[in-house]
């Protein structure tokens, strides 16, 4: 039933650069950081990179992936990702199958903010994307597909290919965002848009079985959920953000989803909560609608230490394909908190 992860590398410029303008796939390669790049103390109270969020349990442990510039949102501004994976509850009914919820965020610089309601300056209208492989994280990509230098950082070399990128591009710019004026609709609809492309196409999508793959959608900058009154996540001192003088809003969630509350699925098979969470962004022109880029962030999340968390598979099969998950697979599917 599953395939084994073969994606080749993609080609990246060094640094915060773009691939290509207009409708072509872009992406940066941009640090990926934890929260011990923080610069606050990690006793702070009630901060998600406080040391109390951080039990010796790992399946207690609050996870943070932050990049800063990782998206282009302009020719002159650029936004910030964190990704926050927290909780651990049972998923539904199932038995031995546990929940964790991963929430993106955007972190906008005060200087977008401030001039932000004229009309010359109004910021575009963007959708942000996250993608799951079987309600988890995208595995970590092997060695021999992904060089070093990319560890650590944005890029999604080796975990979705150059022709990927390609065809989810297409799946974006196919979508007509003309039918309705309301943001949030849109970026729900664009989901379901690139749900039914993905599901009814090819049987395997960047060397992945298709089927596995779901996509949830959220406006990328929704200003009205504002985290102002989150203590979690807006101390000054301990912002997950970079820089920290950014403005943190929230974009959406969805639920990794995994069995026993267990690390063991990484590898090629599954990516557990080892893995990436690919972020596809369009962001549109604001004239007729029509998406003026299409931007991609392979985000992970990582333990306080800026660390991946470990993967404990030794003592198991990573290819051994249980009844539980096929069942999952069937049964799981994102959702967004908007």
């Amino acid at each position: 039933m599953y395939v084994q992860h073969l994606a080749a590398a993609a080609f990246l410029l060094s640094g915060p650069q773009w691939l290509a303008e207009g409708q072509e796939p872009q992406q940066a390669q941009v640090p990926l950081e934890g929260c011990d790049a923080l610069a606050c103390s990690s006793t702070t109270s009630n901060s998600v990179c406080s040391t109390s969020n951080q039990p010796d349990d790992v399946t207690q442990t609050t996870l943070v992936g932050i990049a800063s510039n990782a998206v282009n949102l302009t020719s002159d501004a650029q936004l910030s990702l964190t990704l926050v994976e927290a909780g651990r509850t049972q998923f539904g009914n199932a038995p031995g199958l546990e929940a964790y919820e991963r929430t993106l965020y955007a972190g906008l610089p005060s200087s977008l903010l401030q001039n932000e309601g004229t009309e010359s300056n109004r910021l575009p209208a963007a959708c942000a994307l996250m993608l799951q492989y079987q309600s988890q994280t995208f595995p970590i990509p092997d060695e021999s597909t992904r060089d070093g230098s990319m560890n650590g950082t944005t890029s999604c070399a080796g975990i979705l290919d150059q022709d990927c990128l390609d065809r989810f591009t297409s799946f974006v710019t196919s979508f007509d965002s003309s039918s309705s004026n309301d943001s949030a609709m849109n970026c729900v609809d664009l989901a379901s848009h690139v749900n039914t492309q993905i599901h009814t196409g090819d049987v395997h999508l960047c060397n992945f079985y298709a089927n596995p793959i779901t996509v949830t959608g959220a406006p990328l900058l929704n200003t009205s959920t504002g985290s102002n009154n989150d203590e979690v996540l807006t101390q000054d001192e301990c912002r997950p953000t970079s820089p920290q003088s950014n403005s943190l809003y929230r974009v959406g969630s969805v639920q990794t989803i995994v069995e026993d509350s267990d690390e063991r699925f990484g590898g090629d098979i599954f990516g557990s909560r080892q893995g990436y969470t690919p972020i596809i962004t369009a962001v549109y022109d604001g004239q007729g609608g029509n998406v003026s880029s299409v931007q991609f962030a392979c985000m992970q999340a990582l333990r306080k230490s800026g660390e991946v968390l470990e993967d404990t598979s030794a003592a198991y099969s990573r290819g051994r394909a249980r009844l539980v998950m096929s069942i999952l697979v069937a049964m799981a599917t994102a959702y967004a908190l908007l």
